[in-house]
C-alpha cells in the first residue's frame, strides 16, 4: 500500500503542476511543485540521516541539516538557475511567489540588489557550516 501512495504521489505532484503551468496558472503551479519538492527533500534527509520526521523534534543533528540545506538552497538555487537560463544572476522572476515576495520587500524597503546578494553569501557560508557539522 505505502508503494502505491508514493507512485501516485511522485506521478500526480509532477504532472498537476505542469499541466497548471500550461494553463497559464504558474503561481498555483509552482505552489504545488514546493510542496512536492519539500516531501522529497525532507524524505531523502531522512534517508540518509537514518530518522523519521517523528524524531526530528528530538534531534538537533536533523534540524541543523535541514536548515544548513535551507541556507544553502537560498543562497545559491537563483543563481543557478540564472545561470543555465542566461538571465543576469542577479534577476528576480515574476512567476513564483517566493519570486513575488522577494521583489516585494525589495521595492517596498529600498533594498538594494548587492545587501540581498551579500544576505546570501552570510547564509551560503552559515549553511556550509551547518551542514559540515551535521
Amino acid at each position: 500500500m505505502i508503494y502505491l501512495a508514493l507512485t501516485l504521489f511522485l506521478i500526480l505532484f509532477e504532472a498537476i503542476p505542469e499541466g497548471f503551468y500550461d494553463r497559464g496558472w504558474k503561481t498555483l503551479a509552482g505552489a504545488l511543485q514546493s510542496v512536492y519538492l519539500i516531501v522529497i527533500t525532507l524524505s531523502l534527509f531522512s534517508w540518509v540521516t537514518q530518522t523519521t520526521v517523528i524524531d526530528w523534534h528530538y534531534s538537533p543533528y536533523i534540524i541543523k541539516i535541514i536548515i544548513g540545506y535551507l541556507f544553502v538552497r537560498f543562497a545559491i538555487f537563483d543563481i543557478i538557475y540564472n545561470l543555465s537560463r542566461g538571465n543576469s544572476i542577479f534577476h528576480i522572476g515574476r512567476t513564483k511567489l517566493y519570486d513575488r515576495i522577494i521583489g516585494w520587500i525589495m521595492t517596498k524597503f529600498k533594498v538594494q540588489i548587492i545587501l540581498y546578494m551579500w544576505v546570501k553569501f552570510i547564509l551560503f557560508v552559515m549553511g556550509i557550516a551547518f551542514l559540515l557539522q551535521g
